[in-house]
């Protein structure tokens, strides 16, 4: 039972806060004046810390003192889809689940002020995710594409396809490239949000990477979360992800008529087009059997000796990154309203701006007005 001090004071908005700050518990303690078994007792809520504390608290972790004294109604973390999960880092994603739940819960109070697009996937009869075949996905992959209204055509702006189906995406910076993105199936917002690592990352691989989590969206709506805790599922589960996203942005029928000698200068050549990577067209071309294991090999070679596998090392990888629009023009929309409504906003916000500002893709306080796409409108208020 927490004892004394402000029992406004919450224990897992500390935790957050810590854990976006990539700080330990001692360490916390130390620039705090406060013993680390206090942060441990708080963090665990067996006791609560006095006022001076929270104020202490708050000027460390750079948060207002209002958001420790506030719930934190977020998402459960263990319903996160993790691209390349084996690979991230503790911190890493801790530091990301952070930013995931103050930006579900900052999204949430923006549909407050605006409409966001309601979400639109398309109904799908699949069987489940262990009983999926290959020549399923490439099926999902074609109808989620007529649904979308692209045929089987180049899609130009992937992000806007995405988002103009209700579905949001968050970005984050962490200098982790094993930590590509993430999907999760909103309780509170009642739909899938995709966040994409903005860090060093080239033009196609955040195309493939967008393609990817929007697989799992798609494909894997009903996996339990024990599933993604066992590493043999969680491999087979990406993989499906990885099919998915090969023939979501380059369709079976288009890739085998416009690749003949699957050569890396074609394949780079049809990457301006397509938006999907050199080595994402070797297993593409793999997959659907039109090249041999072994001519597979020999371009993997040729793409390694010319430094493909590298960050931004494939020709078209200098192509500016695409921007999400649903929180930015959401913010925007705010902004423009006049600045009744941003104070009302900024209010509103519990989480920190800066981490706000990084999720969203746009600058909260200083933002200026642009001309905006119709993505959001602005809603009349609750009473």
């Amino acid at each position: 039972m927490a004892k004394f001090g402000n029992t406004h004071f919450c224990a897992e908005r500390l935790t957050q806060a810590r854990e976006w700050m990539s700080l330990t518990k001692r360490s916390l303690a130390i620039l705090a004046d406060v013993s680390a078994q206090s942060i441990s007792n708080y963090e665990s809520d067996q006791s609560k810390p006095t006022d001076a504390v929270v104020d202490a608290l708050a000027e460390v972790l750079r948060v207002r003192r209002e958001f420790l004294l506030t719930s934190a109604p977020i998402d459960r973390p263990e319903t996160v889809f993790w691209r390349a999960m084996a690979s991230d880092t503790v911190q890493s994603q801790k530091r990301t689940t952070a930013l995931l739940g103050w930006s579900i819960e900052a999204l949430d109070v923006l549909q407050d002020f605006v409409e966001i697009p309601s979400l639109a996937l398309p109904a799908l009869n699949l069987p489940s995710w262990n009983r999926l075949s290959y020549e399923d996905i490439e099926q999902v992959a074609e109808d989620v594409r007529g649904h979308f209204g692209l045929g089987k055509r180049p899609i130009a702006d992937l992000s806007l396809a995405i988002e103009n189906v209700g579905i949001p995406i968050f970005t984050f910076d962490v200098e982790n490239p094993k930590q590509a993105g993430f999907m999760h199936r909103s309780v509170r917002l009642q739909r899938p949000v995709i966040g994409i690592n903005m860090y060093h990352q080239s033009w196609s691989r955040q195309r493939f990477s967008l393609a990817h989590e929007l697989g799992h969206a798609v494909l894997h709506s009903t996996v339990p979360p024990v599933t993604l805790r066992t590493s043999a599922d969680n491999a087979e589960l990406e993989r499906q992800a990885h099919r998915f996203a090969g023939a979501f942005l380059f369709p079976r029928d288009a890739f085998t008529n416009q690749a003949h000698n699957f050569s890396l200068e074609e394949f780079a050549t049809l990457k301006r087009s397509w938006g999907i990577g050199v080595l994402a067209q070797i297993v593409r071309a793999r997959d659907l059997r039109l090249i041999s294991e072994q001519h597979q090999k020999h371009l993997f070679m040729t793409a390694a000796r010319r430094g493909y596998r590298k960050p931004r090392g494939e020709p078209w990888d200098d192509l500016p990154l695409e921007r999400p629009r649903i929180c930015r023009r959401a913010v925007e929309a705010v902004k423009e309203a006049g600045p009744d409504l941003v104070a009302e906003l900024l209010h509103d916000l519990m989480p920190p701006l800066s981490a706000l500002e990084e999720a969203f893709d746009c600058q909260i306080r200083e933002l200026d007005p642009q001309p905006a796409e119709n993505v959001v409108q602005l809603r009349p208020r609750r009473v």
